[in-house]
């Protein structure tokens, strides 16, 4: 009806007049919307590191600057209420062949470097207006929206998306010493054998909080990893690869947010390290790597339990071991929580992304 039609224009104005959309093409246009952005998101519950403008905006400066957009919605009295953001990129139709086509899809996943529990920092009463940014999107390609957390992602996709990938992500909740108590008789007494055993060596193993690292600490840990690597085969973690990424997140952290370690120390020299992302009060799990001598002490399962206890210690109520379904998270008391993604086909190409 035409009363209808006049209603839904003047909505459409308003909702236009309170967002600010920014075609992003050096990171001193966003000024202090990055700190206000990180502070939105620090005050939704359930959100995670990879929805920070720490992770997002590396991620984009790291994989040259494609095309970006993020849109920003505030309050009648300025305050930020959500924040979205896209980025154009390329997708493959057969993994094994060269053939891609463009897409459009939420920035900060996928390659150089994949990201877990990805989203988009709304408050509840702006999901239809960031949904309907994101379905009327301007760039008329898919729109291929990549692990999103189930919690405070997906309730960003707008109708008419479908689901096209479930992903487990294993996470131990220890507010308490409950999953110590759960995993097998066998495994404990093989850890505390160990523990006692890397002690009597002189092996210890300390926290490194956010405000304490350093980028010589991210070579250190390619080091290890290498290390552990010659035994364990191959990784997708490879030093040329992400090692002046993960450097330059570094100099994201702050006080209690940020890249952060576990490090087993000998003799002042680093034998290996669980390294992730301190984040509200969760640790993420990212990568690790350890001095493949220290094998026969099962050096790995030994800082894979010191970084448990030392995150309790510090607060944290969760260890997020991110994507994979390796045993030993299982192991530890490890329970999947899974991400999704899903595709608005909008296009040929993504009708043909949907088919694959």
């Amino acid at each position: 009806m035409p009363g209808q039609e006049v209603t839904r224009a003047r909505r459409d104005e308003h909702a236009t007049a309170e967002r600010e959309v920014i075609q992003l093409a050096n990171l001193e246009q966003l000024g202090s919307r990055i700190d206000e952005w990180r502070d939105l998101a620090a005050r939704i519950e359930g959100s995670s590191y990879f929805q920070t403008p720490d992770w997002v905006l590396t991620w984009w400066e790291d994989a040259g600057r494609p095309p970006a957009e993020i849109a920003f919605w505030r309050s009648p009295t300025g305050t930020l209420e959500a924040v979205a953001y896209l980025v154009q990129a390329r997708e493959r139709l057969v993994r094994q062949l060269p053939f891609t086509v463009r897409i459009t899809t939420n920035l900060g996943s996928g390659r150089p470097h994949s990201a877990d529990h990805c989203g988009w920092p709304a408050m509840p009463h702006r999901l239809p207006d960031v949904q309907r940014w994101v379905a009327t999107h301007h760039w008329s390609t898919a729109i291929l929206l990549r692990h999103l957390d189930h919690d405070t992602g997906v309730s960003c996709v707008p109708p008419g998306a479908k689901l096209v990938l479930r992903t487990p992500c294993p996470c131990l909740y220890i507010a308490d010493d409950t999953e110590r108590r759960q995993r097998s008789k066998n495994l404990r007494q093989h850890i505390a054998r160990c523990q006692r055993k890397l002690a009597e060596a002189g092996v210890t193993f300390s926290w490194i909080p956010p405000e304490s690292m350093t980028a010589s600490a991210i070579d250190d840990l390619f080091t290890l990893n290498e290390s552990r690597r010659s035994l364990k085969g191959s990784s997708s973690f490879l030093r040329e690869r992400a090692a002046g990424f993960h450097r330059r997140l570094v100099a994201w952290n702050g006080v209690g947010r940020g890249s952060a370690m576990v490090v087993a120390t000998r003799d002042g020299q680093p034998v290996g390290m669980v390294y992730g992302f301190v984040w509200r009060d969760v640790f993420y799990n990212y990568q690790g790597g350890w001095d493949a001598a220290w094998a026969h002490l099962s050096l790995g399962t030994v800082l894979e339990s010191e970084t448990i206890r030392l995150a309790r210690l510090h607060g944290f109520h969760c260890i997020d071991f991110l994507r994979g379904r390796e045993l030993y998270k299982y192991r530890f008391g490890a329970v999947d929580k899974m991400d999704e993604s899903w595709l608005l086909p909008r296009s040929i190409g993504g009708w043909l992304i949907a088919r694959k």
